[in-house]
């Protein structure tokens, strides 16, 4: 699939993968479903950070890990739109990060409101030439240089 194919070109590429891992009342820390989809497997090398807020920066190491890398792009996929990502897309911003969501590599659940479809729709929408820049996965794999 598209995320498998991203990961991949960023690991061949010398990208840093680096995964976030939610935790909650609902998503039990150590269960099943708190596990990082198997075929998505981090290497032993790459970082995962867990959290238990919908920011990926609050209460965690990202934002001093990122910047002791001297890492100052970031592409963000995952789930969910409205919640995780849309939070996490905003702080990185607000952090002074690049950031590139590529279309279609966030995901959501339809609500009593709205279809995923929609969801995303609007968020891409929303993020793209204010908090982010909405790229094919065709032109990232292609990018010569992500500075």
């Amino acid at each position: 699939n598209d995320l498998k194919r991203l990961i991949f070109h960023c690991r061949k590429n010398a990208i840093e993968v680096i995964f976030v891992r939610h935790h909650d009342d609902d998503l039990k820390y150590g269960s099943h479903d708190w596990e990082i989809f198997s075929e998505l497997e981090p290497s032993s090398e790459e970082k995962i950070i867990d959290k238990a807020f919908n920011s990926a920066f609050r209460d965690t190491e990202l934002r001093k890990y990122l910047d002791q890398r001297g890492i100052s792009q970031v592409i963000i996929t995952g789930m969910q739109i409205e919640l995780c990502i849309d939070v996490t897309i905003k702080v990185a911003f607000e952090f002074g990060y690049k950031v590139i969501v590529p279309k279609g590599l966030t995901s959501t659940f339809d609500n009593r409101l709205l279809t995923a479809e929609t969801l995303t729709n609007f968020y891409e929408t929303i993020w793209h030439n204010r908090y982010a820049q909405i790229k094919e996965l065709k032109e990232i794999l292609n990018e010569e240089s992500y500075d």
